[in-house]
């Protein structure tokens, strides 16, 4: 139920991971995706502190600190070009975006224009190389830094509602897949494991999807099976007064579309 981090296998990947501060979810959810999941394995074992975390050059390690000597954004290839070699951000993500695309003409023609300017900056040749290689290697998988903050803060936001307020959580979770026998089946199992109480669904009680308080979580007659939406939009109209017995029920709904079903 928490946004982008409840799949089996992001649940996995958290659960070696470790993670510590907001930083940490902005990279998850940057990494596990096809093409950067290759450095998925490398990551855990820099953060965890089982591989040394090293830098091309010193001056990256305050482009790179946060995410353990590994380029993960896109922002990341902007600011090592800005940095070296005197980019402007504008021109760095026109060479983010070739390089993305393996334009090679303009690939090739950019690699001895930031050598040369790097050297300028009093960098060595050989670790220019070193790092154009490097970015290049990148710049497919190169996720957008501000899309992926953006992700991580909603699916916090929800994971702590889902700790503090897990009846309003999991309720609003129910009230949003009402159709989905599935999901039904799977936040209802939730609901149980959170210890909330399932109050049954009741013709005088019972509202349009699942009614919250308590701690306890009222289902809606929908969940019924062949009572459709149709079907209970009939019987909460016709409850202008409580059903008083089934006759009572009957009488009420008669030639709409409850049927003897």
């Amino acid at each position: 139920g928490v946004f982008q981090f409840e799949s089996g296998g992001m649940k996995n990947f958290l659960l070696k991971l470790h993670p510590q501060n907001f930083a940490d979810l902005v990279s998850a959810l940057a990494l596990f995706r096809p093409g950067p999941m290759g450095n998925i394995d490398m990551f855990i074992r820099r953060k965890n502190g089982q591989e040394k975390i090293d830098y091309l050059v010193p001056e990256l390690e305050s482009i790179l600190k946060e995410t353990y000597g590994i380029i993960v954004y896109q922002e990341q290839i902007m600011q090592i070009l800005s940095k070296m070699a005197n980019y402007t951000f504008a021109e760095a993500d026109n060479i983010r975006r070739a390089m993305s695309k393996k334009k090679e003409a303009i690939i090739v023609a950019e690699r001895e224009h930031f050598i040369s300017a790097s050297i300028k900056n009093g960098y060595q040749e050989q670790k220019a190389s070193e790092v154009y290689d490097q970015i290049l290697k990148f710049a497919n998988y190169g996720f957008n830094k501000a899309h992926s903050v953006s992700y991580a803060l909603i699916g916090y936001q929800m994971a702590y509602l889902k700790i503090y307020y897990p009846v309003y959580f999991i309720g609003n979770l129910l009230n949003m897949t009402i159709g989905s026998v599935t999901k039904t089946k799977e936040y209802i199992a939730l609901a149980k494991q959170y210890n909330l109480y399932l109050l049954k669904p009741c013709v005088n009680l019972s509202t349009k999807g699942y009614k919250i308080g308590d701690n306890k979580l009222r289902l809606p007659l929908s969940i019924i099976k062949n009572v459709g939406l149709n079907a209970e939009n009939d019987i909460l109209a016709a409850r202008t007064t409580p059903y008083q017995d089934f006759f009572d029920f009957v009488a009420k709904n008669y030639g709409k579309s409850v049927t003897r079903k």
